[in-house]
């Protein structure tokens, strides 16, 4: 890449990954004075400044430059669009950000990476050893019978944004016995109280088809409408429905869903057929399980989280998050 302005002339060589195209930069520069038959040519090779940067280095001039001429009146939107840019697809290339610095949205979409980055940067001091980094999530633990770990996600509800706090009671038959075999009043709650503080509550049901442990895909069990029973939230249920179905009962399995979630199941037909039916799979595992999030505004998140170095405040409103969770389904701790 050669830029020229005025008397200034920038050959920039550039590598996707970390290699050192130092000397290979050196010899562009040599060959292009060369090229330019200068008695001097030497001598201003010989004189010119050759420097390697990272693209973190890139970034951090790149975000300061940015930074500058927002203070000064003078924003750029060629430097505002390639820090945005570089936050949404690389956020490896800069350093961790505070959610002070980092705008939830940009013109394309959440900035889920840079959002994610930070949070697991929190969650590490939050839980140390404990944190369970896995194939496709981070996970931070839980100590209880119905779920297994509880991950965060950033969340856009309409206009409002929130980082929702996530567990999935009951996600496997095992879980599920820790659950059904008591009231399930909480799960008609909409709303959880953290540190003295209410926070907004989604609690949905659904019913997950896995196979060799693995998920393959849920059919959602719909809310009643307020004040009525919900004949899921039942042990009958729970006995009928989960477990491990093999081939020959799936009729059976098929004529219960028809008759319970008749328009839900009917939509998930496609994928029946085409990841069951039509397949060598012998079994399904089904479990009846819940979702439930706490929505923690990312603006109050914004406010508690200035500074790289103090994410103490936000990993302590997640410990405090999951003990709530905890305390919701288990009732008070005595």
């Amino acid at each position: 890449m050669i830029v020229q302005y005025k008397d200034v002339l920038l050959l920039i060589e550039v590598k996707r990954n970390a290699e050192n195209c130092l000397a290979q930069l050196k010899g562009q520069v040599e060959a292009y004075y060369e090229a330019q038959a200068d008695p001097a040519a030497t001598a201003a090779a010989t004189a010119a400044n050759v420097r390697a940067l990272s693209w973190a280095q890139v970034v951090r001039l790149a975000t300061n430059a940015r930074n500058l001429r927002q203070l000064t009146g003078q924003a750029s939107p060629y430097t505002a669009d390639f820090v945005q840019l570089i936050q949404y697809y690389f956020p490896q290339w800069d350093e961790v950000l505070s959610f002070h610095n980092i705008p939830f949205l940009s013109g394309l979409g959440i900035n889920e990476a840079a959002l994610y980055k930070r949070l697991q940067y929190i969650q590490q001091q939050a839980f140390g050893d404990e944190l369970m980094w896995l194939s496709d999530r981070v996970a931070m633990p839980i100590a209880v019978p119905w779920a297994s770990e509880v991950i965060t996600r950033p969340e856009l509800h309409g206009t409002v944004a929130y980082i929702g706090v996530n567990v999935w009671p009951g996600n496997t038959k095992a879980q599920g016995w820790s659950l059904y075999g008591r009231p399930l009043a909480w799960a008609s709650q909409r709303s959880i109280v953290v540190d003295g503080v209410s926070y907004p509550l989604a609690i949905e049901q659904y019913l997950k088809f896995s196979h060799f442990n693995r998920w393959v895909f849920e059919v959602p069990v719909p809310a009643t409408p307020e004040g009525q029973p919900n004949s899921f939230h039942t042990y009958s249920a729970f006995k009928d429905y989960s477990g491990r179905w093999w081939r020959d009962s799936w009729p059976e399995l098929a004529a219960l869903l028809q008759h319970s979630l008749p328009e839900q199941w009917m939509a998930h037909q496609p994928e029946w057929q085409e990841r069951f039916l039509n397949t060598g799979r012998a079994y399904t595992d089904v479990a009846l399980g819940f979702k439930v999030t706490v929505l923690l505004p990312y603006r109050q998140l914004q406010q508690l989280d200035v500074a790289v170095e103090h994410g103490e405040v936000v990993a302590n409103l997640l410990i405090a998050t999951i003990a709530a969770l905890q305390e919701l389904i288990d009732g008070p701790i005595a």
